[in-house]
This record gives structure tokens, sequence and C-alpha cells, in this order.
């Protein structure tokens, strides 16, 4: 599936927004059906990171793609309002 990035992704992959500090990693806001959609999340997920987290500062923010049987709820879902995959563009407010 050809993205908007300018990189082809697996059609049935769930998109996250993900942090990585090292070795250790989390996925942050998702599932989405889109990489765009993951990316429009980015500066939101990584701001409400930085607010719950203040060392996250330090940390790479990004988007990654899950295999579609893993769907489960980024951490900050809640925080960020998202309460559907489908959110397009982020909505306003965390």
């Amino acid at each position: 599936m050809s993205c908007d990035c300018g990189e082809t992704h697996h059609p049935n992959a769930n998109y996250y927004v993900s942090v990585r500090d090292g070795p250790r990693f989390d996925l942050l806001a998702g599932p989405f059906d889109d990489h765009a959609i993951a990316l429009a999340w980015v500066d939101r997920a990584t701001a409400a990171a930085n607010d719950v987290w203040p060392w996250s500062h330090f940390y790479a923010f990004g988007t990654v793609a899950m295999q579609s049987t893993y769907d489960k709820p980024g951490k900050l879902n809640e925080r960020l309002a998202i309460a559907a995959r489908d959110q397009w563009p982020p909505t306003k407010g965390t």
C-alpha cells in the first residue's frame, strides 16, 4: 500500500504512534487504519508524553506498523481522547 510518506506499507497493518528509549519502546496512540493518520497524531502524542513523563523529552517518537491481529489501545489513547480508529484529523484539545 503506497503512502503519502513515500514508503510502501502492508495493507492490513495497524498503525501506532510509538516511543523509543534505547531498547525500550511503547505504543502511545492507536491503532489507526492508515499510516498518515498515525503520522498526524505524532506531535500531540509527543506533547502528551512529555506532560506525563518529563524525561521523555529525550526519547524518539515516530510511528510503527503492527500486525492486524494486534489491536490493543495506545497507552495515551484516553488522555488524547482517541476513542475510534478513524479520528482524522486529530481533534483539538490535549
